[in-house]
C-alpha cells in the first residue's frame, strides 16, 4: 500500500506488509533471549584492588550491598524491569493483532506502545 499525495502526486509513505509479524517475531526472540542476557557477566567491579565480574542481577545486589542503593535501584529498573515490561507488551500486543483477538487489554496495550 503506497500514500500518495493528492496536490504533488510524489509518494508520502509505503507500508509494509507483515509488519505485525515482523514485530511478534522480534518481540518473541527479545523475550526469549532476555533470561540468557541477565544472567551472562555484563559488568566489572574494581573495588579497593579486587575485581569481580557480574551479571546484571549480581550487580544489582553487588552494588545494594556496599549500600549504593539508588544505584542499584537504577540499575535494576532501566536495565532489567523497564526492558523486560516493553518486550512483554509488544509481544502481547503484536499477537492480539497477529490473532485478531480483541481483549479489553488491547487498547491500552496499543496506547501505551505509541506513547512517546
Amino acid at each position: 500500500m503506497v500514500v500518495i499525495c493528492p496536490r504533488c502526486g510524489s509518494k508520502l509513505r509505503s507500508v509494509r506488509a507483515n509488519t505485525v509479524a515482523e514485530v511478534l517475531a522480534a518481540s518473541f526472540s527479545g523475550l526469549l533471549f532476555f533470561i540468557p542476557a541477565v544472567f551472562q557477566p555484563l559488568l566489572t567491579l574494581d573495588s579497593m584492588g579486587m575485581t569481580n565480574s557480574s551479571s546484571l542481577l549480581e550487580s544489582f545486589y553487588t552494588l545494594y550491598e556496599y549500600g549504593y542503593y539508588l544505584v542499584g535501584f537504577m540499575v535494576l529498573i532501566t536495565a532489567i524491569i523497564f526492558p523486560l515490561i516493553k518486550l512483554a507488551v509488544f509481544f502481547c500486543a503484536s499477537l492480539c493483532l497477529f490473532l485478531k483477538i480483541r481483549t479489553p487489554l488491547t487498547p491500552w496495550l496499543l496506547r501505551t506502545i505509541h506513547r512517546p
